[in-house]
């Protein structure tokens, strides 16, 4: 977690960073990669415009120069598109049939391993959760619904998780559009 002189604080999980500001705050989602630079799903300028009246435009700009600036513990690009901004939202907060719902998971993600002053490396916190992911794969039961658009190529779910699900007997893998 960083904490600006402002009082606004910035907190990076696995899965999401989120920017809070007095009582309001926003999460943009993580997509772990497994060979290149972790991607930011960041809202354009246009998308930025529903918010305004609560974050203003120039508070994005802010946003994306701290994210792009601050030395965490993982590699970092941006990926600008047209999305829906929801304000004080979680993306991945107890979604059920996720790491992200693990008791393992929210100890981890109390420990703020990719904060620039963490004691390990960018490599030991992304194998970290790596093992954290395959060991959560192979424990699966029952079917598993895997959306279509969630398997990028290069990331850790196409790369690391997919092959785990596959090989798991315990699952019926299920593929959704």
């Amino acid at each position: 977690m960083v904490v600006l002189p402002d009082g606004a604080v910035l907190e990076m999980s696995w899965k999401q960073i989120k920017y809070s500001r007095k009582d309001k705050f926003l999460c943009f989602q993580i997509i772990p990669m497994a060979t290149n630079s972790d991607i930011i799903v960041f809202p354009d300028e246009k998308s930025w415009k529903n918010i305004e009246n609560i974050f203003p435009i120039q508070e994005r700009e802010e946003i994306l120069f701290l994210i792009s600036n601050i030395k965490w513990k993982r590699a970092l690009r941006f990926f600008i598109t047209e999305i829906d901004i929801y304000v004080n939202q979680e993306l991945n907060d107890n979604i059920s049939g996720t790491i992200e719902s693990t008791a393992g998971y929210k100890k981890l993600d109390k420990e703020n391993l990719f904060d620039y002053n963490s004691p390990l490396s960018s490599e030991q916190v992304k194998s970290i959760f790596e093992k954290l992911e395959i060991k959560f794969a192979k424990g699966l039961k029952g079917n598993v619904t895997v959306p279509n658009n969630a398997i990028i190529p290069g990331s850790v779910m196409s790369e690391v998780v997919l092959p785990v699900l596959k090989e798991n007997q315990h699952i019926n893998l299920i593929f959704k559009e």
